[in-house]
């Protein structure tokens, strides 16, 4: 009795195992297997960029932070000649970065990118993957496939979709899709308040512990970008790589320099360490727009001290299209001048 017992709550659990797996794949809900159109996009980044990197079609991506959401792939499209797709993750590090970039070139799909570069998501210990990235679902084969048919998230996604009158919340065109340029207010006045609210939370301390911190985080930066970024780059030399720095507001590095000059200069230091590695490189152009004094000195381009609106965002394209703000080897000490001069300029 006790053995039926236990192998018929075996072959219950199996059973449901399997209808769990089935389910998923058959409503598969971030479309990880196929392309829906009518299908609403995830709002969580990390999962659905995995998605649109087997399903969609493509052959320029486009990498970085919540720095490059709100561009426009109609408007990319036109300038570049192109067929872009958004692969960007909010607050993601180099290596999530890396690692998305890694799995576009494998599909065979990719001839360009253009890469919104912060140096400061260089910052991470050496392989460490961030708990909310999924690394199983960038994975090729069997792995990548179970880990999403048997995984919570997706199965409480897909039971959303079998309940009744289920509204409908986010987007199902790419064009929109985690663009937060009409969420927010972009003043100067918030800036601003924003830079004085920090001036009075920040403690003006420089000791020998934090010089000695500023140079061991210095030479873990460069050894994440070169395991992380130029081997990843000289791997697909058939690849152009646009890859551009975001032009964060003046009132952001004032604030840093007026209260840690150690680490504007730190920050200048590996500006100077990313630029000579780069220039040496035959399929990359890097492009410096936090020197950018037109756009970095107006505050009514940003909602905080970091985050600017969309018109910068088709401002950049239009200066890579245009190869405007380009940095090569014979002109990297003048936009090293420049960013030292930054904290010496005025708001617009």
């Amino acid at each position: 009795m006790q053995n039926l017992f236990l192998k018929t709550f075996f072959l219950l659990n199996l059973a449901l195992i399997f209808l769990v797996g089935l389910m998923n794949f058959i409503i598969d809900p971030i479309q990880y297997y196929r392309r829906s159109d009518d299908r609403e996009l995830f709002w969580q980044d990390r999962w659905q960029v995995a998605s649109f990197i087997r399903n969609f079609e493509y052959d320029q991506i486009i990498v970085g932070t919540s720095m490059t959401q709100n561009f426009s792939l109609k408007f990319i499209q036109k300038l570049f000649h192109t067929f872009p797709i958004k692969l960007s993750i909010a607050g993601s590090t180099i290596l999530e970065q890396t690692k998305v970039i890694q799995t576009a070139i494998q599909t065979g799909k990719v001839k360009s990118i253009i890469w919104g570069f912060d140096q400061g998501y260089l910052n991470y210990e050496e392989g460490k993957w961030p708990n909310e990235f999924p690394l199983d679902l960038y994975q090729q084969g069997v792995r990548g496939a179970m880990y999403y048919l048997w995984n919570w998230d997706i199965t409480h996604r897909s039971l959303k979709y079998l309940l009744p009158k289920r509204l409908k919340r986010l987007s199902t065109h790419l064009e929109v899709y985690n663009v937060w340029h009409d969420q927010y207010v972009f003043s100067k006045s918030i800036v601003l308040n924003q830079y004085l609210q920090s001036q009075k939370r920040i403690q003006l301390k420089s000791s020998p512990r934090d010089i000695a911190d500023l140079n061991s985080q210095f030479h873990l930066k460069c050894r994440n970008f070169n395991n992380d970024v130029v081997e990843v780059i000289r791997r697909h030399p058939h690849v152009k790589f646009l890859i551009f720095l975001p032009p964060y507001s003046l009132a952001n590095y004032k604030l840093v320099y007026e209260n840690t000059p150690e680490s504007y200069n730190e920050y200048l230091k590996m500006r100077q360490y990313i630029f000579e590695k780069l220039c040496s490189l035959a399929n990359v152009e890097i492009y410096d727009f936090e020197t950018d004094i037109q756009v970095i000195a107006e505050l009514n381009n940003y909602k905080d001290l970091t985050h600017y609106s969309k018109y910068i965002n088709e401002y950049i394209a239009l200066a890579i299209k245009q190869k405007r703000n380009i940095v090569n080897k014979s002109n990297i000490n003048y936009y090293q001048k420049l960013f030292r001069s930054l904290p010496h300029e005025n708001f617009k």
